[in-house]
């Protein structure tokens, strides 16, 4: 009899333990992403403010790239209307908005699920997104938009149909947050495009994603 009830506390004892070891997994995982948001958050939030000043050199330290126009000295003015810019999109930006967070050594991005939108004349699937870049220690910016997604003329069907072609448009199979037929070069519009594998995140294995790699400046 003892023996028995031995072998039922132990057993409720071990699942105890693997319930609570579970639980500090989950919850490590949950505080890790908030970490790495806020953080992140904190970087992108600095960058608008120098942004709003014009403070060329501490966006500088806060960017991973500066566009060329800010690294000509020659065109200071055409760097100020950059910066003016950054600031007019960036502060359209609110972290409430960027539910989701993907992450490694090398890169950080945050974004917000797709929202539609339907007017007289297109058909839109957009999202707020921020790449970031880890050196180290350190964060910085690498890019930034309001309006990353996909949109189209706005036809005579159904509205329904359109934003499930759209859907169709910007699915992401390796969750790189660059979409198959972006890494496909389909539709792409522009003069050259290269084509990477929209089934692994890092295609040429450099650690660094196609997403992030696709924003890198032409040296």
């Amino acid at each position: 009899m003892n023996k028995s009830l031995a072998k039922i506390l132990g057993t409720i004892v071990l699942i105890v333990l693997v319930s609570l070891a579970l639980r500090w997994i989950i919850f490590k995982g949950v505080v890790s992403d908030e970490v790495w948001r806020n953080r992140a958050w904190a970087v992108f939030q600095n960058y608008i403010l120098a942004a709003r000043a014009n403070n060329l050199e501490e966006l500088r330290s806060l960017s991973y790239q500066l566009s060329e126009t800010c690294r000509d000295e020659s065109k200071l003015e055409g760097c100020k209307d950059l910066m003016n810019n950054a600031y007019y999109f960036g502060s359209q930006f609110h972290i409430e908005t960027l539910k989701n967070i993907v992450y490694d050594k090398k890169q950080i991005i945050l974004f917000g699920d797709y929202a539609e939108s339907a007017t007289t004349e297109s058909v839109s699937l957009l999202r707020f997104i921020i790449y970031f870049v880890r050196e180290g220690g350190t964060i910085k910016l690498l890019s930034f938009s309001p309006f990353d997604g996909t949109f189209t003329v706005r036809s005579s069907e159904a509205t329904s149909t359109q934003l499930s072609g759209l859907r169709d448009k910007l699915r992401d199979s390796d969750l790189d947050t660059l979409s198959d037929s972006a890494e496909e070069c389909l539709n792409s519009g522009m003069e050259t495009c290269t084509k990477t594998n929209p089934e692994k995140r890092d295609t040429d294995g450099d650690l660094w994603w196609d997403s992030t790699e696709s924003l890198f400046y032409q040296k």
